[in-house]
C-alpha cells in the first residue's frame, strides 16, 4: 500500500496547523487524492496547544501564559492542552478513513494506529506500550500524548506528540482547572526520550523510525513527498470565550469531572428551551458529532428524556465518537447548564 511521508523540519505551530488543515479538509472533501500521509515536524518556538473543544479562559491560566510570553492556539484534535515547543516531535498521520489500513471502529482509532508508533519505538530498544487512554508509555513512564480528529467526509487525523529532549506536558502553573499534575500526565511520571540513553535522537531520525514502524506493522510503503499547505489562517491567538450570542437571556454554566479531565457546558435558554449551547472540555470526539449535538439540542426542552434522546441518537449509532466522558455524564452536565441558565434568567 502506497503512502506519502514528509519530514517538515523545524516548524512554527502555525505551519503545523496549516498543513493539517490542508490535508484533513482536502482529503475529507475529495480535493486531495485519498492516499495516506505521515507528516513529522519539530518546533522552533513555544506554544500552548489547547484541545479542540477546550475554552482557553476556562482550561488555562491566561495570565501565567502571558507572563511567560507563550501564545495559545487551538489545535484540530481533542484532549487536554499540551506543549508544542523545542524538544518535542509532532507526528500527524492522515488517512482517507478510519479503516484505511485495518478494520477500525471510530472509537478504536488510537488503539489501532498507535501500533505503528509502538513498533517504531520498539525498534530503538524501548519497552513502549499504550494503556488504553490518550497517553503513550515507554520504559514505565509517559513520553507522549495521542489524539485524533475525524473530518465530516470521514478523513482521519491521528496525532502524536513525543517528548525527545523537552516535555510535551505543560507547566502546571499554566492550568486554570482545579487539578494538579496528575491531570497533565495521567497520574504517572512523565519523561523525555533523552533519559533513556538512545543513540540517535535527532528528530528526523526518530521520525523515520516511526515511519518504519508503520511500514512493518501495516505493510505500507512510504514515499517522500512534500505536504500541501493551506493559506487559511491557522493560529488562534485570542482566547476562546463564550460568544455574545450566549450572553443574551439566561446563561448557565456547568462543569463535571470526568475520566479524561473536565466537561463543561454553557447554555442559553428562551421559553424553557435551549436557544444556544456550547459543549467544551478535554474529551476526544469527531467535530461533526459535537456540531450535530448542538444542533439537535437547540429548541429542545430542559428535560432529561429530551436531552438523553439527542445525546444517544448521535453517539450511540457508531457514526460519531465521544471518548473520555460517559453519555450519562454528558446528559447530566447539559441539564445542569440548562437549569443554571433558568436560574440566571429568573435572578439576573
Amino acid at each position: 500500500m502506497r503512502a506519502n511521508f514528509h519530514w517538515a523540519g523545524g516548524s512554527e505551530a502555525a505551519d503545523v496547523v496549516a498543513r493539517e488543515r490542508a490535508l484533513l479538509s482536502g482529503m475529507g472533501s475529495g480535493e486531495i487524492e485519498p492516499v495516506p500521509w505521515m507528516v513529522c515536524s519539530a518546533f522552533r518556538s513555544e506554544f500552548v496547544a489547547a484541545g479542540a473543544y477546550q475554552r482557553h479562559d476556562s482550561a488555562l491560566n491566561l495570565d501565567a501564559c502571558a507572563r511567560m510570553k507563550t501564545p495559545i492556539m487551538t489545535r484540530w484534535t481533542g484532549g487536554i492542552s499540551t506543549r508544542w515547543g523545542p524538544g518535542v516531535l509532532h507526528m500527524a498521520l492522515f488517512l482517507p478513513n478510519a479503516s484505511a489500513w485495518t478494520e477500525t471502529p471510530m472509537d478504536r482509532i488510537i488503539n489501532r494506529y498507535v501500533r505503528g508508533i509502538l513498533s517504531g519505538l520498539g525498534s530503538m530498544g524501548l519497552e513502549a506500550a499504550y494503556n488504553g487512554k490518550e497517553f503513550l508509555w515507554a520504559n514505565g513512564k509517559h513520553i507522549g500524548y495521542l489524539s485524533f480528529e475525524v473530518a465530516p467526509g470521514g478523513a482521519v487525523l491521528f496525532e502524536c506528540l513525543l517528548a525527545m529532549t523537552g516535555p510535551w506536558v505543560l507547566p502546571k502553573e499554566f492550568l486554570a482547572y482545579p487539578a494538579g499534575e496528575s491531570y497533565l500526565s495521567g497520574g504517572f511520571p512523565s519523561a523525555c526520550l533523552k533519559e533513556f540513553d538512545l543513540e540517535a535522537l535527532a528528530p528526523d531520525v526518530l521520525a523515520r523510525k516511526l515511519a518504519e514502524g508503520f511500514e512493518r506493522r501495516f505493510g505500507v510503503s512510504f514515499e517522500e513527498a512534500k505536504a500541501p499547505v493551506s493559506s487559511a489562517p491557522a493560529v488562534e491567538e485570542a482566547p476562546r470565550r463564550t460568544d455574545d450570542r450566549l450572553r443574551r437571556g439566561g446563561v448557565g454554566r456547568a462543569r463535571s469531572r470526568v475520566s479524561i479531565g473536565f466537561l463543561e457546558v454553557y447554555a442559553s435558554i428562551e421559553n424553557e428551551r435551549f436557544s444556544d449551547l456550547e459543549v467544551c472540555g478535554d474529551f476526544l470526539a469527531d467535530s461533526d458529532g459535537i456540531r450535530r449535538l448542538r444542533e439537535g439540542l437547540l429548541g429542545r426542552g430542559i428535560r432529561n428524556d429530551d436531552v438523553e434522546g439527542v445525546v444517544r441518537s448521535i453517539f450511540d449509532q457508531k457514526k460519531h465518537v465521544l471518548l473520555g466522558a460517559r453519555l450519562a455524564e454528558l446528559t447530566s452536565t447539559i441539564l445542569a447548564a440548562g437549569e443554571a441558565a433558568t436560574e440566571s434568567k429568573l435572578h439576573p
